[in-house]
């Protein structure tokens, strides 16, 4: 497995760097895999900094997000069209809708808390699981809360997550890509890449 990450890291970084020197006296770590061909690769110090998002299959790498830290819950992502990657304090998240060509910012809309409930986003330390599949984002907390992003289309499709029980009571229930949701996380199956992000603090 470690040679597997030195791999990736031998393989894009350098490009990278000589497009940006500023990085060069900064750690590197493959902080998650998403199969044999993608990663998100870290370039900083103590789990945070700059993120890439690696295909190593379509040879392209592309810059994320600065000030990013490693979230520490579940994440599971075998969608390839549409790739969210959450900020660890769950503030917003970093979306593409092209494979990870480009990236946009996404967040919990404002009232898009459960029922009853003002806070439009899930605590950290309730959140069970995040899990990308079939083009759609959802958080899966423990009060078994389940917040989501629409199904994938329209102008803003992946870009609001609200909770699945929160919806008819928004602007949202006419919007047709939020019509129908799953009313709970798809099961994954056969899916090779990581449960977590994973990072080396000493480094």
């Amino acid at each position: 497995m470690q040679y597997y990450i030195k791999k990736w890291v031998n393989l894009f970084l350098p490009a990278l760097l000589i497009a940006m020197p500023v990085y060069a006296e900064l750690g590197r770590q493959v902080i998650y895999l998403f199969g044999d061909d993608r990663a998100l690769v870290l370039v900083g110090n103590k789990c945070q900094g700059t993120v890439f998002y690696v295909d190593n299959k379509q040879k392209f790498a592309t810059q994320v997000t600065s000030g990013f830290k490693v979230s520490l819950f579940p994440f599971i992502h075998p969608s390839k069209k549409y790739i969210a990657i959450p900020y660890r304090d769950l503030s917003g998240l970093m979306v593409s809708k092209d494979y990870g060509r480009t990236f946009e910012d996404a967040s919990f809309s404002p009232g898009g808390g459960p029922t009853g409930m003002s806070d439009a986003t899930p605590e950290v330390s309730d959140v069970v699981s995040f899990t990308v599949v079939d083009d759609q984002g959802f958080f899966l907390t423990k009060q078994n809360y389940i917040y989501l992003s629409s199904k994938p289309f329209g102008n803003r499709w992946g870009l609001d997550y609200v909770a699945l029980d929160a919806i008819p009571e928004l602007v949202y229930k006419d919007r047709e890509n939020f019509q129908n949701l799953p009313t709970s996380v798809p099961e994954v199956k056969d899916y090779k890449g990581w449960t977590h992000m994973q990072c080396d603090p000493t480094r």
